[in-house]
């Protein structure tokens, strides 16, 4: 008989009756669409842009400041150019501006030269818009603090009045000799560079927060559904597997499975409402995903210690708000990774919530595999001895 399955069945329905793990489930579930929420409901998405200047003329500030007055742009200023392309190319950035050395020296010789370099992904789609705007700021500056000032010097020195329709004119006159053409040259820019963190991406960071709040929760279901590992130390019951044939380990692992499959299971409903409402690449939603599996195993071996050295369920219901403080707050998925000393901030690493944290943000999984081994691992050791030796005094 293929007690395996028969095992996984009757936990997954024994799992299904219990009202208030649901419950802890549910929590975990809406818990983890907040993070979409937040990002729908922030300040109007802005395009982002990065600037790097070569010049440190006395036109640059007045420049950027015109920049950040634009209600649709958001301007980081960088020094470091590699740095910006490689964040263009994991798409934290819409373009990457270069100031050219000369911007200031054409506005104070009242020359229009190339002073710009503007760098896109091949995907963009905003080039000319960019560039128009860009433009435009820059020939505000160079009309509004020379040409005007000249044109009106030279009419007051002989005595006659400008009109308003006189500077309209002649500013119009200058746009179209001084084309966006002329002042900034558009680089379509491919890098084969390793993004620095997928993190720098607002979206990707909403969707690693929405796996990373689920996660937070689940501990209280996992551990409090750990019960079951105490209920096989009852005498009758244990006589009873093991007049069936049916090892520990077998049951334990069928136990185990039916936990990790429904919590993964509902943990793909917000996951997968966020990754396609952002619009997240299939790659690293499947390694998030991948992370958090690997986390609900190393859980779920928590869980197995737990419930091996708890006499009693009650103390299940001790352990599970101990278990998600620790793994929120330590472990970094409720706030920031904490700063810490050298030997707490090697201690921290045997959370699984820190190891899934660093494991969201760098998209290295190897750590939380060796995680997930080593807890589940010893979990299955521990329900074993223990269980020998309630055996042993129960005779």
């Amino acid at each position: 008989m293929n007690w395996f399955g028969k095992l996984f069945r009757m936990r997954l329905r024994l799992l299904s009756r219990q009202a208030l793990l649901w419950v802890f489930l549910a929590l975990a579930g809406l818990f983890a669409l907040l993070p979409l929420y937040q990002f729908r409901n922030q300040a109007p998405e802005r395009i982002p842009i990065a600037l790097v200047s070569e010049d440190d003329g006395a036109f640059l500030d007045l420049f950027v400041q015109k920049l950040r007055q634009l209600p649709n742009m958001y301007v980081e200023e960088l020094e470091d150019l590699e740095k910006a392309q490689r964040n263009l190319y994991a798409g934290k950035y819409e373009a990457v501006l270069v100031v050219k050395d000369n911007f200031s020296q054409t506005i104070e010789n009242a020359k229009t030269e190339e002073v710009f370099t503007l760098y896109l992904t091949p995907s963009a789609s905003i080039a000319g818009a960019l560039s128009e705007i860009f433009a435009e700021q820059y020939l505000e500056i160079w009309i509004e603090n020379f040409l005007i000032k000249d044109y009106l010097n030279f009419f007051e020195a002989r005595g006659e009045p400008v009109s308003p329709a006189d500077l309209k004119a002649l500013q119009e006159e200058m746009k179209e000799h001084a084309s966006s053409s002329i002042l900034l040259e558009i680089l379509i820019h491919e890098i084969d560079a390793t993004p620095i963190e997928s993190a720098d991406n607002p979206k990707q960071t909403a969707f690693n927060q929405s796996i990373a709040y689920f996660c937070a929760l689940v501990p209280f279901f996992i551990v409090l559904s750990g019960r079951w590992v105490i209920d096989q130390r009852h005498k009758s019951l244990g006589e009873r597997m093991k007049a069936l044939g049916i090892s520990q380990v077998l049951s334990v692992s069928a136990s185990s499975l039916a936990m990790l499959l429904l919590c993964f299971a509902v943990l793909l409903i917000p996951a997968l409402i966020t990754a396609i409402s952002l619009n997240i690449q299939i790659t690293l939603v499947l390694t998030a995903l991948g992370a958090a599996l690997l986390y609900l195993l190393a859980m779920i071996g928590v869980a197995l210690i737990l419930a091996a050295i708890a006499t009693e369920s009650v103390h299940l219901m001790l352990f599970a708000p101990l278990v998600v403080l620790l793994n929120t707050f330590l472990g970094g998925l409720g706030m920031s990774l904490p700063q810490w000393g050298s030997y707490w901030n090697w201690l921290s690493f045997i959370l699984p919530g820190r190891l899934l944290s660093l494991s969201l943000s760098t998209q290295n999984l190897l750590p939380l595999l060796l995680a997930a081994i080593f807890y589940f691992g010893l979990g299955l050791l521990l329900v074993h001895l223990f269980q020998e030796r309630h055996a042993s005094k129960s005779d």
